[in-house]
């Protein structure tokens, strides 16, 4: 078994986090950080979103707020995972596993003809 944290903030936060850590001076919707597992393997590190770009991202997409944030979550741990989005080729491999992530959970809630 794994355990992660997933904690669920403003956007202040979100724009100090990646100010700090990735020089990016600005407010994003998920960050990812990934812990060393020397020591503590079956810890995988924390995912921090902004629910305020999830809002604005749920809106855009005319979809529920709840799924924008399963899939802020999703994202998320597919970067403690290790997935990365920089290359197109990065991009296709992480975007179907999230996709593949998102299907399996939708089925896990909403049953099998979902």
């Amino acid at each position: 078994m794994v355990a992660l944290t997933i904690a669920v903030r403003g956007d202040a936060t979100l724009r100090q986090l990646n100010r700090g850590f990735l020089g990016i001076d600005a407010p994003t919707d998920v960050l990812s950080f990934a812990l060393e597992t020397a020591g503590r393997p079956e810890y995988l590190g924390d995912v921090v979103i902004s629910l305020a770009r999830a809002r604005l991202q749920a809106r855009a997409g005319g979809h529920p707020l709840v799924d924008e944030l399963r899939l802020l979550v999703i994202h998320g741990v597919l970067h403690l995972l290790n997935h990365d989005h920089a290359t197109p080729a990065q991009q296709k491999r992480m975007w179907a596993a999230q996709a593949k992530a998102l299907r399996k959970v939708r089925a896990s809630i909403e049953g099998p003809a979902a």
